[in-house]
């Protein structure tokens, strides 16, 4: 799943890795009593914030909820300092967020989101977001982990996802950071009831990601706590949890890595995206020109991704226009046009066609 999400340039990917490296500084900065590693959580936060508001703000919750029991149970200088660092650092990094709010839709409080075809995120979303989060759930067990790919289904497999999760809870031998782990689980699960977005396609529930790393730390604590069983009696009980734990650990691992090429090879082509326009643009040896991609169709751009620069100048331009649209002429500036239509590069005024062979 995470190789899925990073390789496709998702936003899911980025703000997960920002909220753990949030959670992480956190974690430091309480460990080491230094406020500007709580500042350094704080701006991680505040970066996600800009990427996935909903997340950000789902998983800033639990931790602002330690620091401010932190300030209320010992009352000292260091953890007033860090809940005031954090709390900065958190509005500087999301300050430009709202800044880009208010350019584009008015208000600096009010999302881009709220542009789309009704309320993204709304009270009347509720009961769509209950049947949603039970799908949600239900697909991630495969997804988490790969155990039982493409061959096991069913509520079992489900289980044994989460299963792991919750030994250290099972067994009362969570510590105060497994707490904070599920803390953040549930709250990404809960602020997701509000949102009318399903989020499933082939990825896998991908409005769940920014969950995955909590799960998967939580997961790792579980087999910890499995070896570490019957660890107060006799040494050979314990020789045996430690080797029971670890036959699990290598199998279902090994299950997980043996369903992964199968897994990524069903991702070749995904959507239509191929490449097909990056090799016709090389073959043909085009280095300056403005290529029309087809309106109202977002494969075109992920088909150019790779070939865009930020800079409405460059040699290679790429924009979503029909060919009789009466600015292309100004936009191209003496650049040939191209139009891609049907995996094809065709010349603008031309009979010949460029194709992948």
């Amino acid at each position: 799943m995470a190789r899925l999400i990073f390789g496709s340039m998702l936003s899911h990917a980025a703000a997960a890795t920002l909220i753990v490296a949030a959670l992480w500084a956190f974690l430091a900065a309480r460990r080491l009593k230094a406020w500007p590693t709580a500042t350094l959580s704080g701006i991680a936060i505040g970066l996600a914030f800009g990427i996935r508001p909903l997340s950000a703000a789902a998983a800033a919750v639990p931790i602002a909820v330690v620091i401010v029991q932190d300030v209320v149970a010992r009352a000292d200088r260091d953890s007033r300092h860090r809940l005031i660092a954090w709390f900065l650092g958190g509005v500087a990094a999301a300050l430009p967020t709202f800044a880009a709010n208010q350019l584009i839709t008015g208000s600096a409080f009010r999302f881009p989101y709220s542009l789309a075809d009704g309320p993204m995120y709304f009270a009347a979303n509720l009961p769509f977001g209950i049947r949603n989060l039970d799908v949600l759930l239900y697909s991630a067990g495969n997804v988490l982990h790969g155990w039982g790919w493409s061959t096991f289904h069913g509520p079992f497999w489900v289980a044994l996802a989460f299963a792991l999760v919750l030994v250290p809870f099972l067994l009362r031998r969570h510590r105060a950071g497994d707490v904070l782990l599920a803390a953040m689980v549930v709250s990404l699960a809960v602020a997701l009831l509000g949102s009318r977005g399903h989020g499933l396609h082939g990825f896998g529930p991908r409005y769940l990601f920014e969950a995955f790393a909590p799960l998967f730390l939580l997961s790792a604590r579980g087999f910890v706590e499995l070896a570490r069983l019957g660890s107060h009696g006799l040494e050979v009980e314990r020789r045996l949890q430690i080797a029971a734990s670890g036959l699990i650990f290598i199998v279902l691992c090994g299950a997980g890595v043996a369903a992964l090429p199968h897994r990524l090879g069903l991702y070749h082509g995904y959507n239509g995206i191929d490449g097909s326009l990056e090799r016709q643009v090389a073959d043909a040896g085009i280095e300056r020109a403005l290529v029309l991609l087809p309106p109202d169709d977002w494969r075109g751009w992920a088909m150019a991704a790779r070939l865009m620069e930020p800079d409405p100048n460059a040699d290679l331009l790429f924009i979503q226009a029909e060919p009789d649209d009466p600015v292309i002429a100004e936009i191209a500036d003496g650049r040939p046009i191209y139009v891609w239509r049907n995996r094809r590069l065709v010349p603008v005024g031309g009979s010949s066609m460029i194709s992948d062979q």
